[in-house]
């Protein structure tokens, strides 16, 4: 299996900052049927955004603050 997953699928949205963040660290994707049952894993590293810096991403409209 292969998929691309984009920084933005990392973001979530900082009050404090009123902007999008991606908190840098190791992330461990998981995939399978269902919670119990998740034969697929990985994990990768992802650097974050720099702070006081502004990130754009276009994310679905029910993410707009």
């Amino acid at each position: 299996m292969k998929f691309t997953l984009s920084f933005a699928d990392f973001a979530h949205w900082s009050l404090e900052a009123k902007a999008w963040r991606v908190e840098s660290g190791r992330y461990t994707i998981e995939i399978g049927s269902s919670c119990l049952n998740l034969p697929l894993t990985h994990s990768i590293e992802v650097l974050g955004n720099e702070e006081g810096k502004s990130e754009r991403f276009m994310l679905p409209s029910y993410y707009a603050p």
